[in-house]
This record gives structure tokens, C-alpha cells and sequence, in this order.
């Protein structure tokens, strides 16, 4: 019998095993996602980590997979074991223990498990795999060597090819997203919003209505506002395209491309056609942020996770930022939509910047003509660029615009980018024909962990829809951007035809309380001005607070506005919102507004008042969004906006003839789960084996994944188990999981000799084929006693081979184990 101090110890030491063991919750980190860069090769663009409490924490099992280790993780137990490359490099995780050959023991100071895979500390990774890592927060990016030869490192030296040829292979090998195709008649939704004002004594009524749908192989959207001073109608039809000659136009209501010195994002009536998502010409430094937002939501801007700006959508219907800085490296932009009854919606995109413009030969265009919306004319442009080789590239332009206000006419342009002494640059020429000229040239790179910017622009005669200068001048323009002290710093200074002019000092970090934003501006014209402004987004508790206020300095001190907003729930169902502006500058220097809504299963009712001791408006306020499923003609409502986001269905059923299509006869499988981004955590088929899940992001990568315990049977094998899909909205996307149950062949094969010895048939391999089509199903090599095993075949007719001689074998749908007995061939 044990002693009770052995039983004690065990007890203390199995406890402390389980509490090493153990993962932190992973509702308190924040999700990051990276650049990663191994020995100055760019492995993937979108390396998933988490930041806990300022502390970097990275996958194992991703990481594992792009640096080629031999790694088996065991999410449900927190543990890892593999090697680096060579039987003395082992390496384990156990009980909170990270060992590998020949070193002691280091304890874990914690562990994330998210369920896809398991995250531990930088340094302690560093160690444990012998790498020396370097973080860049500014940019997002993390840059790893190994001090030991990894697989991966065998792998490039049999490769022989370049950096930049690294680098597309390995976007090649990431798995690309099935693309949503429109179709012929799509899921049609809506958004309506019934409004019912009264300012004073004046009242008016409102309404808000938004469409998207597939119609023709194309999608196509409405936006209608009508009220006492406005009507606004904008319609479109656009469709991708995968065509070497185009890939994308659009008609109706468009957006003119952005383009310096000419072009400033106008909304108009017109048509754009294009061949590829970017010419390589694009302003390098700079990019404008545009697009559709309910008025009177606020719209805030963040880049790699950092708040930038924020704006409060006016009677345009649109959000706006413009001159965002673009820096080297990740740019991942989110565009957070908070609406005043708690409403909120997340827009995100790429925009990565690296010294690969245009592939050698690559060639591209772009095509685009408006009638502006504010009535200032007609503006069209034409670009075309082609990759002169791996470094540079090269767009000429035509573009014509007839402003009804101003100047304008035709120009012609030409535009040349690539690496130039290890930075990014750009030369800009634009000739406005029986007029002026305009230059431009713009670098960017890196100081240490910095990042610097250089624009610089000369204008003689010129003038456009932009830009008006009847003279010469010239103008500058220079930032400095990075992280100090856990803050990041942006040092901005611009002036024109030799006078300084202004100078701006941006910081931008996070509190307990959420992101903030502070902003310093000098400007000096003809008298000094020195402005001050302040940005919070953040949590507290349940309450989200939102911040902002407004001052200057010079030429005396004067507080422009202070305003606050909160946005809090009162139950499940319902919400409330109370901003507070001081603005000393108007009449009625305190301004309040409460909010109060309740929302059903299938509107919202809203009531607003907002006012002052001068003033006040109220405002009553029902919304709501459906979805009509065109296919069975059934509707679904909801009180969100569905017409911004995606849509799937799919279908879960028993497969039983295996040939990939549902019968009326094989039954729908209920209880299938599944996990995706935006999902619900428990989203599972129904009786029918019918699963929708509505409110996903669309335009963008999700991924998609079966829950493979849920099957109802070890034995079943389904069609999929991941997939990535890129949705759009106007349609439901129907996916079909086929499950199957799959059967096992064995048998034993001998061979006889001479001398009429049996032996073994070891190493021999066994391959089976379908019989309707010949297709290679399964294959395997015979053990070292004659027995083989094939599992997981699916129902169906087909031929075992060995050597030269086939075996006719039939599978049931059922599933079952078959037998082949001893199988005796002559020895060759």
C-alpha cells in the first residue's frame, strides 16, 4: 500500500502537470495577422498570432507547416512532439514542459488554444526552436532565422531561385477560395429604414431603401433616399470576370479611379472596364478610402489594428478618407460602421506594398467614363501598364475631362515605378495638351525600424478636377512612421514653392479603454495656426465609448467642440445611445442626443431626440432587412442590413450510390456542424440536413469547416472537410456535403518460389482502380508478413491489382470490411 505522502505528491504533481498544461482564455488576446519573413523570404502574408497583454504569442502547427517541420499537434491535450530536420533535433510539449534533445526542461509561462492551434510565447518559441525572431509592429511583419538547417532550408538550396520567385510560388501554394459565380436569377436582399422627423415645428418623412441581387450572370445594386431635400437614386450591374482580355466592368453608378494630380474618386454615371486588380501605378503613398455607409452612422479607419480616423457619414451616404498613408509591407485596413441604436458593421482589405510592381510582361488596363454626380462635368480616363521586368514597370494614360466650372481638357501621362537603391519610387509625368505640364516623384523605405515617405511635385500651367495652379510651383511632402515607447508616431511636414507651411505630429496607441489618436497641426500661411486633436474608440464593460475633441492654440486659444458617445444595452432586446457635444463656437453651445430602440426578431423601432436650449429634432425611426431565397421561395427576415453581407446553404445527406448528387431517395443528415468565420459556435444542420448561416463577410476569404466528430458514423467519409470560399452578396451559395460510408479491403499475398516455398509478397504495391472510369482510387505497399489494408474506399465497382493481375471487388453503400483471403502469385 502507498504511503498517504505518496499519494500527496502524486496528487500535487499530476495537479501542477494539469495547470502547466492548461490554456489561457483566448478571449483576451487580440487576433493579429502578419507578414512572415524567413531569411528575407516572404512565407505567407497572413500568419495568424495573438497579443496578450503586450506579449507576441505564435502558432505552432502554421508555422510548422511553412517552415516544412515534422509536427504532430493535439489540440484537445496541449501537446506538441516533432523534429527540426535531423533525429537529434527532437522536440516535445508536454504538461506545460518544452524539451528538446539534450537541453533541460523550460517551463511555459502560458499557452492559447483557439481551437485551430496552439500558441505560445515568441521568446520562448525562439528557444525551443533555436530562431531568432524580430517583430515589427509598425508593419506587422515577422522576420524569423533559424540557427540550425531546417527542412525548408534544404528546400530552397534544391529550388536555386530567386527571392521574388519564392515568394509566388509560395502564394500559389496557398489554398485559393472558390469565387462565388453570379447567377442567372440570384437571392435578392433588402434594407428599408422609414424615417419620421420633426425639427420644431417642421416635419418631414424619409425613406432609405437597399437592393442587391444576382440578375444575368451579373450582380447588380440600388440605393434610393428620397425625402423633402433629397432624391438619390443609384443603380449598377458588375460583373468579375476570369478572361485573359478582362476581368471586371461595371455600369450605372460608379466611382472614377482615383489617380494623382487628375483624378479625385468621383461618383458619377457612367462605366468602368478593367484587366487586373492594380496598374502598379497607383499613388505609392497614399490611397483614398471610399465607399457606401447608412448617413448618420460613424465610420472609423484602422490600419494593422491602429485607430487612425474616424468621420460621421453625411447626406452623401458614403464614408471618405483620403490621403491614407501606405506604407512598406502589411496594410490591412478596417473600416468599423457604428450606427446610433447599436448597430454596427466591419468592412477589411488588403493592401500590401513591396518593391514586386508588375510581373516582367505582365500587361494590364483600365478604362473608365462619368458624368459626375455633383453636375461638375464629364471626366474619362484610359490606363495601360506592363511589367519591364521584375523591378519596374511602366503605365501611359489619356484622360479627358470637360468640367463645367473650371478648366480642364485633354492629358496625356506616363508613369514608371520599381526599386530604386533599395526603395520604393515612382516618377509621374502628365502633359495637359495646349497647356501645362505636371512631375511627380514619390519614395518610400525604411530608417532602421521606421518608415519614411518623400513626395515631390512640380505644376506649370496645370489644372484639372484636382488641382488649379495658373503659375509655377512646386510643393513637398514628407512623413516618418513608427513605433517608440509602445506608441505610434507620425511625423508629417509639407510645404509648396519654397515656403514651409505645415507640420503635423500624430500619435496613436492603446489604453484600457480602447484606441485612441492624437493629432498636433502647425500651419503657417499668412499667419500661424496651431490646431490639436483628439480620437477614442473603446470599451468599458458592456458600454462602448466613442470620443473626439476639437482645439486650438494659435492664433489664440479657442475649444472647437468636445463631444462624447454612448452606446450601452438596457436588456437583450433592447439598447440605448447618449452623445454630448459642447461646441462654444454656435449658438446653443450644449447639444444632446438620446437614443432608445428595441429590436424584434424582424425589425428594429428606434426613437431619437436630440437638441438644445434653441433647438431640438425627433425622430421615430423602423428598419428592416430580409432575404428572399428565389430557389424555394422562402423569405427570411432580419432587423440587420443583409444587403452588405454573404450567404450559404448547404445540404448535408447520405450518399448511398456515391455518385455525388443528392437523390430523392438518400436522406439529409441533421446534426452536421460546421465552423466558419461569422458563424455561430454552434452551427449545425437541421432535420433535412439544411444548414443556412446568413451576416458572413463577403468579397473576402472564409473558410469553411466540418466539424468531422459530428458525423454520425466513425466509418463515414464526406466530400469536404475544408474549404475557402469567397462569397457576394445578391446570392445564397449552396454547397453540398456528400457523406458516404466507406469500406476496407484486406487480403494477404504470397508468393511461391522455385522450389515451391511461400513467401511473403513484402514491398509490393497494391493499387485499385474504379471500374467505370479507370480512375486511381486508393493504393498501398504489402507489409513485411504478405497482409495489406485499404480503408476508407468509398461504395462502388472496382479492380484490385497486383503485378499484372486485377481482382474484381464491389463495395456496398452500407459499408462493410471485405476479405480477400490469401492471394498467391508466382514469383517473376
Amino acid at each position: 500500500m502507498r504511503s498517504p505522502f505518496v499519494v500527496i505528491s502524486l496528487w500535487l504533481l499530476a495537479s501542477f502537470s494539469q495547470a502547466l498544461g492548461s490554456s489561457i482564455d483566448i478571449n483576451r488576446a487580440e487576433p493579429l495577422v502578419l507578414q512572415l519573413q524567413y531569411r528575407s523570404q516572404i512565407l505567407s502574408d497572413d500568419l495568424l498570432a495573438y497579443d496578450l497583454d503586450g506579449e507576441l504569442y505564435l502558432p505552432i502547427q502554421q508555422l510548422s507547416e511553412l517552415l516544412k517541420l515534422q509536427t504532430l499537434v493535439d489540440l484537445d491535450h496541449n501537446q506538441v512532439e516533432g523534429q527540426l530536420g535531423h533525429d537529434d533535433h527532437w522536440f516535445r510539449l508536454q504538461s506545460g514542459l518544452l524539451s528538446r534533445a539534450g537541453q533541460p526542461y523550460i517551463k511555459l509561462d502560458g499557452m492559447l488554444n483557439d481551437d485551430w492551434d496552439l500558441f505560445i510565447p515568441a521568446p520562448q518559441m525562439a528557444t525551443w526552436w533555436q530562431l531568432d525572431v524580430d517583430y515589427n509592429a509598425l508593419n506587422q511583419q515577422l522576420a524569423l532565422t533559424s540557427r540550425v538547417e531546417l527542412p525548408i532550408d534544404l528546400l530552397w538550396a534544391r529550388q536555386q531561385r530567386q527571392q521574388q520567385l519564392e515568394k509566388r510560388q509560395q502564394r500559389q501554394r496557398e489554398p485559393k477560395p472558390e469565387i462565388s459565380a453570379n447567377a442567372a436569377i440570384g437571392d435578392p436582399s433588402f434594407y428599408g429604414q422609414l424615417s419620421l422627423n420633426q425639427d420644431g415645428s417642421d416635419t418631414d418623412l424619409s425613406l432609405q431603401l437597399d437592393a442587391i441581387s444576382d440578375i444575368a450572370h451579373h450582380q447588380s445594386d440600388l440605393y434610393l433616399v428620397l425625402d423633402e431635400d433629397t432624391h438619390r437614386l443609384r443603380l449598377g450591374l458588375q460583373k468579375q470576370l476570369d478572361t485573359p482580355l478582362m476581368n471586371f466592368y461595371r455600369f450605372g453608378s460608379i466611382t472614377n479611379q482615383a489617380s494623382p494630380l487628375l483624378f479625385g474618386g468621383q461618383l458619377g454615371w457612367g462605366a468602368s472596364l478593367s484587366q487586373g486588380d492594380s496598374l502598379g501605378a497607383d499613388d505609392i503613398s497614399t490611397i483614398l478610402l471610399e465607399g457606401p455607409a447608412p448617413i448618420g452612422w460613424d465610420a472609423e479607419l484602422y490600419r494593422n489594428g491602429a485607430l487612425l480616423d474616424a468621420q460621421r457619414i453625411n447626406s452623401e451616404g458614403r464614408y471618405r478618407f483620403e490621403q491614407v498613408p501606405l506604407y512598406l509591407g502589411s496594410n490591412r485596413f478596417v473600416i468599423e460602421l457604428y450606427g446610433p441604436n447599436g448597430e454596427r458593421q466591419q468592412l477589411s482589405f488588403d493592401r500590401p506594398v513591396d518593391t514586386s510592381i508588375l510581373k516582367q510582361g505582365e500587361q494590364q488596363w483600365q478604362l473608365s467614363a462619368l458624368k459626375r454626380e455633383d453636375n461638375q462635368g464629364i471626366e474619362s480616363q484610359f490606363n495601360w501598364g506592363m511589367g519591364l521586368s521584375e523591378q519596374w514597370s511602366l503605365q501611359l494614360g489619356l484622360a479627358q475631362q470637360n468640367l463645367d466650372h473650371r478648366g480642364g481638357g485633354s492629358y496625356v501621362s506616363a508613369v514608371l515605378s520599381g526599386q530604386l537603391f533599395n526603395t520604393l519610387s515612382q516618377f509621374r509625368f502628365i502633359e495637359q495638351l495646349a497647356q501645362g505640364y505636371a512631375l511627380e516623384f514619390s519614395s518610400q523605405g525604411y530608417l532602421g525600424d521606421w518608415n519614411w515617405q518623400f513626395n515631390a511635385d512640380y505644376l506649370s500651367d496645370f489644372d484639372s478636377s484636382v488641382e488649379l495652379h495658373e503659375a509655377n510651383q512646386w510643393r513637398w511632402n514628407t512623413r516618418l512612421f513608427g513605433y517608440w515607447q509602445q506608441l505610434g508616431w507620425q511625423f508629417e511636414a509639407e510645404g509648396e514653392s519654397g515656403n514651409y507651411t505645415n507640420t503635423t505630429v500624430q500619435t496613436q496607441g492603446r489604453s484600457k479603454l480602447g484606441n485612441w489618436v492624437h493629432r498636433l497641426l502647425w500651419q503657417d500661411h499668412q499667419h500661424s495656426k496651431i490646431t490639436q486633436q483628439f480620437t477614442l474608440s473603446g470599451r468599458a464593460n458592456k458600454v462602448r465609448i466613442r470620443g473626439s475633441a476639437d482645439l486650438s492654440w494659435q492664433p489664440e486659444f479657442e475649444l472647437a467642440r468636445v463631444g462624447v458617445n454612448l452606446n450601452y444595452p438596457l436588456s437583450q432586446r433592447n439598447s440605448a445611445a447618449t452623445e454630448l457635444s459642447y461646441l462654444p463656437t454656435t449658438k446653443g453651445k450644449w447639444f444632446l442626443s438620446q437614443y432608445l430602440n428595441y429590436q424584434f426578431p424582424k425589425w428594429l423601432f428606434s426613437v431619437s431626440l436630440s437638441g438644445n436650449d434653441e433647438d431640438y429634432l425627433a425622430r421615430m425611426e423602423l428598419s428592416t432587412g430580409s432575404l428572399w431565397q428565389t430557389g424555394n421561395n422562402q423569405w427570411h427576415w432580419s432587423a440587420q442590413d443583409l444587403t452588405t453581407q454573404g450567404a450559404m446553404e448547404i445540404t448535408a445527406y447520405w450518399d448511398q450510390n456515391g455518385d455525388g448528387h443528392q437523390n430523392e431517395d438518400e436522406p439529409g443528415l441533421a446534426g452536421i456542424g460546421f465552423r466558419c468565420s461569422g458563424c455561430k459556435p454552434q452551427s449545425e444542420t437541421d432535420n433535412n440536413g439544411k444548414l443556412l448561416l446568413t451576416d458572413l463577410p463577403a468579397d473576402s476569404t472564409i473558410r469553411l469547416a466540418l466539424i468531422e466528430a459530428s458525423l454520425p458514423d466513425p466509418f463515414m467519409k464526406a466530400s469536404f472537410v475544408t474549404k475557402h470560399l469567397q462569397l457576394h452578396s445578391g446570392l445564397v451559395e449552396r454547397i453540398s456535403l456528400a457523406v458516404v460510408m466507406t469500406s476496407e479491403i484486406e487480403g494477404r499475398v504470397m508468393m511461391t518460389t522455385a522450389a515451391r516455398e511461400e513467401v511473403a509478397a513484402k514491398g509490393m504495391e497494391v493499387r485499385l482502380f474504379r471500374t467505370e472510369n479507370g480512375a486511381l482510387q486508393s493504393r498501398g505497399v504489402i507489409d513485411f508478413d504478405g497482409v495489406f489494408v485499404l480503408d476508407g474506399i468509398p461504395p462502388g465497382a472496382y479492380e484490385l491489382e497486383l503485378r499484372n493481375h486485377r481482382y474484381p471487388v464491389t463495395l456496398s453503400a452500407d459499408g462493410e470490411i471485405v476479405s480477400l483471403g490469401t492471394i498467391y502469385l508466382p514469383q517473376q
